[in-house]
């Protein structure tokens, strides 16, 4: 497992490549490649965390939950404020949602408790206090469950809310789905594990196997179709984009620019979908170009996401620097 100090490089590829995922995810592209990358993304991003979490950075559960709201909880609220008042003012004039029927206040009430059928301000939202949540409780149980038991839990309590309950609010079903990615992550670390390239030839093709044999997965929605085929094809999502990170940082090294991108995968989540708003705004009213033109294609998304990705890296940057707290840094 390739290091730069005590950094993972490779993870940063990792991050990279899934936020880029995320917000490919979240354009209108082709219905196949958008259910692909839903099978395993929003997983991805909690095996990460997990991966990263050390006992021995953080010995106690009270300052850890402290440091995690600052790193989460208040970045939902500042920038869910100023998607808000984006939404408010601009968004909900613009593209489809105009054709939206929600009140002005709704998206605000629904930040409250992290309803995300409300949350049309910013639905990506929801991962940031289902984050706190998984890794706040992971601190305190982990060291109390092994985590092949602790993986078997949440998995049978997960598919069980899943079944018969349905959605909770404050993204708690969610979350407790997410706990097993958590530990996955986690796991993987602890047991040194590094997976051989040639898996990438059964981790792909399985992971795309979520097009044909499973519902699209909306995690945010806690909605996963067949429980156990998503717990399969995520699993293999992961494990590819894993061995194809480590490819990536063998190939290309420590990249300031993937590192950039990285460290700020918080802030990119949170401003994306305002930056896309604005680059077709951009396109429609100077460039007179038709939106329709994003509409079930691959290429004009791929470009648009890759466009709002150089836009959010200075952005975050900027942030980080003016106003850390809005981005979770002290």
């Amino acid at each position: 497992m390739t290091k730069a100090g005590d950094r993972f490089v490779y993870i940063d590829y990792v991050k990279a490549v899934t936020i880029y995922m995320v917000m490919l995810s979240h354009t209108a592209m082709t219905p196949a490649a958008a259910k692909w990358i839903n099978v395993f993304h929003v997983p991805l991003f909690f095996f990460v965390s997990g991966f990263l979490f050390s006992y021995e950075r953080n010995p106690g559960l009270h300052r850890f939950a402290v440091k995690k709201a600052f790193q989460l909880l208040l970045p939902y609220i500042s920038i869910s404020a100023v998607s808000y008042l984006f939404w408010l003012f601009i968004g909900r004039h613009y593209g489809s949602d105009v054709l939206l029927d929600v009140p002005w206040y709704r998206p605000f009430v629904s930040s409250l408790y992290v309803d995300v059928g409300g949350m049309a301000h910013n639905l990506p939202l929801w991962f940031f206090p289902s984050l706190f949540i998984v890794s706040v409780f992971c601190h305190w149980i982990m060291r109390r469950i092994s985590g092949a038991a602790l993986l078997v839990l949440s998995l049978s309590a997960g598919y069980a809310i899943y079944e018969y309950v349905g959605y909770l609010p404050f993204a708690a079903g969610q979350s407790v789905v997410a706990v097993a990615f958590y530990v996955m992550g986690y796991m993987f670390r602890e047991r040194k594990i590094t997976l051989p390239y040639p898996l990438a030839a059964l981790f792909l093709p399985l992971s795309l196997c979520g097009i044909w044999f499973n519902d699209k997965v909306a995690m945010y929605h806690n909605w996963y179709g067949s429980f156990p085929l998503f717990v399969v094809f995520a699993a293999a999502g992961i494990c590819f984009v894993l061995i194809l990170s480590r490819a990536l940082q063998h190939a290309f090294g420590e990249r300031r620019v993937v590192r950039l991108v990285s460290d700020n995968t918080l802030a990119i989540c949170g401003f994306h979908l305002m930056v896309f708003t604005l680059l077709k705004g951009v396109m429609f009213y100077i460039f007179r170009t038709g939106l329709s033109v994003f509409d079930g294609t691959f290429l004009p998304n791929i470009a648009l996401s890759l466009a709002a990705l150089v836009l959010c890296v200075p952005l975050s940057v900027l942030l980080r620097r003016y106003v850390p707290w809005m981005v979770g840094v002290r």
